[in-house]
C-alpha cells in the first residue's frame, strides 16, 4: 500500500475486552502497529483507531484482530459512526470552541454542517465526517483522515445483526442486490462486504440498537 494513502478512522465497540484486566491492558498498550484509543462503558469496551489500510473492510478487520489477539473470546457489538462536539472540533482544527461556534452560526464561514443531534444538556454533534470534510475543503484543517459513510456502517451493522441472530452463516443475497449496493455513490469508495462475527464466540447476542 502506498505511504501517501490517508489513513481510516475506524470505531468498533466490543463485548469481552475486559479494561479491568491489567494483562489485557498491557498487551492493548504494546501494540506496535495500530494506533487505537480503548475505553469501556456499561460492559461495552470501544476501539477508536486510526489505521493504515487500502480499504474500509481491511480498516475494519485491523481493528477485530487487535481486539481478538488479546481477548479470542471478544465478539464485535456494533461499527460506530463517531460524532463531535464543539470542543471536539475545537481540539482537532487547533482554534477556540468560539470559532467553531462562528463557523456553525456561519458567521465567519458558510456551508458548515448541520449538527445531526442535540443531547444532554443541550449540547450539539456532528458527524466528525461531515465536519472533517467540511474543514479540509473550506480551511484544509482536517485530519487527513478517511472516514465510513453513514451508509456503509449502517449496512455493516444490518448484517452483524443477521449473523448474530441466525443460527446459521449469513444468508445468501442476491448477486443483484449487492450491486446494486456499491453502485451507490456513498459505496463507491468503499468496499461492501460482508462483516465477520468474531470466532470463538462465547455468547451469542444481537448487537444493541
Amino acid at each position: 500500500m502506498s505511504s501517501t494513502s490517508p489513513p481510516w478512522r475506524v470505531v468498533v465497540e466490543f463485548l469481552g475486552v475486559d479494561l479491568d484486566d491489567d494483562a489485557v491492558v498491557d498487551a492493548l498498550i504494546c501494540e506496535p502497529e495500530r494506533e487505537i484509543a480503548w475505553s469501556s462503558t456499561d460492559g461495552a469496551t470501544t476501539a477508536d483507531a486510526t489505521v493504515y489500510a487500502e480499504t474500509a473492510t481491511s480498516a475494519i478487520d485491523a481493528v477485530i484482530d487487535a481486539a481478538t489477539a488479546v481477548a479470542p473470546g471478544a465478539t464485535v457489538l456494533r461499527l460506530v459512526d463517531p460524532l463531535v462536539t464543539i470542543l471536539d472540533i475545537a481540539e482537532d482544527a487547533g482554534v477556540t470552541r468560539q470559532a467553531v461556534r462562528n463557523w456553525a452560526t456561519g458567521t465567519r464561514q458558510s456551508g458548515f454542517p448541520r449538527p445531526l443531534a442535540v443531547v444532554g444538556d443541550g449540547v450539539r454533534v456532528w458527524r466528525h465526517a461531515d465536519v472533517d470534510a467540511w474543514l479540509t475543503a473550506s480551511l484544509d484543517l482536517g485530519t487527513g483522515r478517511r472516514f465510513l459513510s453513514a451508509a456503509f456502517v449502517a449496512n455493516w451493522n444490518e448484517q452483524l445483526t443477521e449473523q448474530s441472530t441466525e443460527p446459521s452463516p449469513i444468508a445468501d443475497h442476491s448477486v443483484g442486490e449487492w450491486q446494486l449496493a456499491s453502485e451507490r455513490t456513498e459505496f463507491q469508495t468503499q468496499s461492501v462486504e460482508r462483516p465477520r462475527v468474531i470466532a470463538p464466540v462465547r455468547e451469542r447476542r444481537a448487537p444493541a440498537r
